[in-house]
């Protein structure tokens, strides 16, 4: 039969404390709201997947393809055909591909806060300054940006080529900036 000796204590001359190099960190302190903006870039960044690795890139990045494309095949044949007019306004142009946007946010709205739930950063980031309501606000603004990149760009290529093919410069600038705005609302 095992009999167990207990461990004592070491006595005041026994006890040391070594430095292992950890340094203090003398630079400022940047608070808050750097801490929440920090959050909000790199949740952008991972919108498109800009950061992470090829796979994670592929679906943004084909969805924004996908989003642009059938705007330049528009103002291709709008060109060719010597059109008055593009075939599409660009208020309905985010109607249009309601489908993409679609699959765009289910694909990546998931991504904004599993990633740190998977790593558990969640708890890193609330023992900082950070409020949940700064993390909510950030996640949120975040993916309401890259809705807007999304459904902006197509937008773009649709004004640059309608001003390229000498379409009239008030309409077309008139309904862009209106398109502007119904996706500026469609994002948020």
């Amino acid at each position: 039969m095992a009999v167990e000796n207990p461990v004592t204590a070491p006595s005041g001359d026994q006890t040391r404390i070594h430095n292992i190099g950890y340094r203090t960190y003398d630079g400022p302190r940047l608070g808050r709201s750097y801490a929440t903006r920090s959050l909000y870039s790199q949740s952008l960044r991972g919108a498109y997947g800009l950061g992470r690795s090829v796979k994670s890139k592929v679906l943004p990045m084909l969805l924004f393809v996908v989003m642009c494309v059938p705007a330049a095949i528009m103002v291709a044949v709008a060109v060719a055909t010597k059109a008055n007019d593009l075939p599409v306004d660009y208020t309905r142009y985010a109607i249009i591909m309601q489908a993409v946007i679609s699959l765009y946010v289910a694909s990546q709205a998931p991504q904004s806060v599993s990633r740190d739930l998977r790593f558990k950063t969640v708890p890193l980031y609330f023992s900082r300054p950070i409020e949940t309501a700064d993390y909510v606000r950030a996640k949120y603004a975040a993916l309401a940006t890259a809705m807007f990149v999304l459904t902006a760009a197509p937008l773009i290529v649709l004004y640059v080529g309608a001003l390229l093919a000498k379409l009239d410069f008030a309409d077309q600038t008139k309904g862009f900036g209106q398109g502007l705005v119904s996706v500026a609302l469609l994002s948020l």
